[in-house]
């Protein structure tokens, strides 16, 4: 129940996909495609990386105030935790885009934007052919 929510948020190309039933295959072939245990244990090494950098860079000696000492590792989770999610959906948002051109979505594959009913070759949004 979470992921769906997580790849709804991720994914805002979800939303043209009219059945709920086509949104899980989408989800279910972009978790294929990069394997998820993969995924899990990349985001998982993502995160932690991401924890230890935060935490590191707002050490006392870097003037963090004296209340704000105890809630550091809270601080460090969220940050390296949007920064894992984000680097995750840079990677599978190609992936999500081809399948869409599969099925008769037209979508650009360098920025995503929706095709449909474009009459030039060219995406309105980034200017690259198809």
């Amino acid at each position: 129940m979470i992921w769906n929510v997580v790849y709804r948020w991720m994914f805002s190309e979800l939303e043209r996909f009219e059945t709920l039933d086509d949104r899980r295959q989408v989800i279910e072939r972009v978790k294929d495609a990069v394997g998820k245990r993969e995924s899990y244990i990349g985001l998982l090494l993502l995160f932690t990386l991401g924890f230890f950098a935060v935490d590191w860079a707002v050490r006392k000696p870097f003037g963090l105030p004296d209340w704000l000492v105890p809630i550091k590792p809270g601080i460090a989770m969220v940050i390296s935790g949007f920064v894992a999610l984000y680097l995750m959906r840079r990677r599978l948002r190609p992936v999500l885009w081809q399948f869409m051109n599969e099925r008769a979505m037209p979508t650009c594959m360098k920025c995503g934007y929706d095709l449909r009913g474009q009459v030039d070759r060219r995406c309105p949004e980034c200017g690259t052919a198809f």
